[in-house]
Order: C-alpha cells, then structure tokens, then sequence
C-alpha cells in the first residue's frame, strides 16, 4: 500500500542574495511520523516526492535573480554553484515581491528494487532537495524567503 503525506512546510532564506541549502527528504518530514504508523505497518520505502515552491513569501524590495532547485540522489552536501549548474533544475524567480505562482518539482524512484525496505522508526535519506543561488551564476541580490511544502509518497508493508 502506497500513501501520498504532506510533508512539513520549510522556509528557504536567501539573504544578501546568496542560498546554499541542502534538504534531505526522509521522514522526519512527516510529522509524529512513527507513532501515526509504527502501530499499523512493520517497514516503509519513500518511492517519490513532489515538491511545491511559493516565491516572495517575504522578500525586499531588492530581491533579484532565479534559486535553481534540483535533486540529488548521490550526496546531502552543501550545493555549489558548480553542482547546481550541472544539475537539470528548477529555476524559481525570486525577484517578485508578491507572487501566486506555484511551481512544483518531481522525484520517482526509478527502480523500486534498489529501494531497500526501513523498520518504521528508522530513517532513510533516498534524495536530498538542494537550493542554491548567487549574483554571478544566477544574478540574485537582496533577501527573500522561498515556501517549500508538497508530499511524500511512502509505501508501506507488513501488519504489527
């Protein structure tokens, strides 16, 4: 059995026009995660992530430039500029001070026999949302804050 769960809103900061955050998507995300289903299902894999964006949720009347948002399924580092740009991204305009635009990203397992099984109660890392933003690659400038909610889909096995 598979399950769409929302996962907690977070709050991305740009300041001074420079963002260098890594975002490990596991289950800590997913609030009381283990006491919600650790009394119903022995094991669980994360098979998918769509993440959802909200620009200009605070931002100063300087703020300028895009926050390339990308998936990595190798490595939780600290995004580079170098990374980033070698990465196919998302590119988020965090130049507007008020926007309703909602943009959106996308991670599927590929192969869900690599995914190995976890014991509930047990986290597990499958891919890291990593943001990233500077004046020279990506003319940001002034300070904004970037919503990041969406929705893990968790698959679940064996009954207590």
């Amino acid at each position: 059995m598979a399950l769409d769960l929302p996962v907690a809103p977070q709050s991305i900061t740009v300041t001074a026009g420079a963002a260098a955050v890594s975002t490990a998507i596991n289950t800590a995300l997913v609030p009381n995660f283990s006491t919600r289903f650790g009394a119903t299902f022995v094991e669980y894999r994360i098979i998918g992530y769509r993440g959802r964006f909200r620009t200009g949720v605070q931002s100063t009347s300087t703020s300028a430039g895009l926050l390339a948002v990308y998936l990595d399924e190798k490595s939780g580092s600290t995004p580079t500029a170098s990374s980033a740009l070698e990465h196919v991204r998302l590119e988020l305009n965090i130049g507007q001070i008020t926007s309703d635009k909602i943009y959106e990203i996308d991670w599927v397992a590929n192969d869900l026999t690599d995914l190995d099984w976890t014991p509930i109660g047990t986290s597990v890392n499958p891919v890291w949302v990593k943001y990233y933003t500077d004046s020279a690659n990506f003319a940001a400038g002034g300070n904004s804050i970037v919503l990041a909610t969406g929705a893990m889909r968790i698959q679940f096995r064996g009954l207590v």
